[in-house]
């Protein structure tokens, strides 16, 4: 390699090098080997609109899906996402350093759950001490506020209901206690914020009494080969609508709901 040609530049702009800097970034994600989705996992399932997991259950089942069928309303930013995956891997090694500090194994790290077959996913830690299922959430300013003041929503909630029956399970360990440790991306440890609840079995058979009664609509409306079906199955509107993969307010096709709006 020859210094000399690594120097021989005439300058680059603040704004091209900005955009150079930023396609690092995407590249790495867009080249990151990732796992072939083949069914929605415990962070997806809790919501409540069965039309939504109608549509992600359809779209984790086909491999061969355009653009459209995948979600038009994708925010495609990934930095949150990469924040979020950098974090949970630093944690897993404080955790596995805390056991180390303590001489004996308090705390379990980042395990594979089966709720039942079919759905599965990764719950973050085990507190042998309490008997607390745990997940770590890092989100940004607003939503930790959010959650802070209002708790962790039907959906995370259900997600740490379900981690909680796949560790009885899979593992035959004692689950007396679920919670979410909400760690802010902007703030500091001040504002880390711990939700817990009794765990629920009966919380849990709602949420696969959904998938099965989802399951259902997937097979009697045929809707993986007949997506104009998906109109048939009902939605559950709310204020966060618009972040949802298919929503459109002026849908185009089959795969685009716009929320009752009219």
């Amino acid at each position: 390699m020859n210094v000399d040609d690594l120097l021989d530049v005439e300058g680059i702009p603040d704004r091209e090098l900005l955009e150079d800097l930023k396609q690092v970034i995407l590249q790495a994600d867009a080249l990151k080997p990732r796992s072939l989705q083949k069914a929605l996992g415990p962070s997806e399932v809790g919501h409540p609109c069965e039309r939504r997991l109608a549509y992600g259950t359809v779209a984790a089942r086909k491999n061969n899906l355009a653009p459209m069928e995948r979600g038009l309303n994708r925010f495609n930013d990934p930095l949150a996402a990469i924040i979020g995956t950098a974090m949970h891997t630093w944690l897993e090694e404080a955790v596995r350093l805390a056991n180390e500090a303590l001489g004996r194994v308090r705390w379990i790290p980042e395990q594979k759950v089966e709720i039942r077959p079919g759905l599965s996913g990764t719950c973050d830690l085990y507190d042998v001490d309490t008997r607390s299922v745990l997940d770590w959430k890092v989100p940004g300013a607003d939503r930790h506020k959010h959650y802070v003041t209002y708790g962790p929503g039907e959906v995370y909630e259900a997600q740490a209901h379900l981690y909680g029956a796949g560790y009885i399970q899979q593992y035959g360990l004692p689950v007396e206690k679920v919670g979410i440790v909400f760690l802010s991306r902007t703030g500091g440890l001040r504002n880390t914020h711990l939700w817990r609840a009794d765990y629920n079995p009966a919380l849990v058979q709602k949420v696969l009494d959904k998938l099965d009664r989802v399951d259902g609509h997937i097979e009697k409306l045929n809707l993986m080969a007949n997506p104009n079906g998906f109109q048939y199955v009902d939605i559950a509107p709310n204020k966060d609508c618009s972040y949802c993969p298919w929503f459109s307010p002026k849908p185009e096709g089959a795969y685009q709901c716009n929320a009752g709006r009219g």
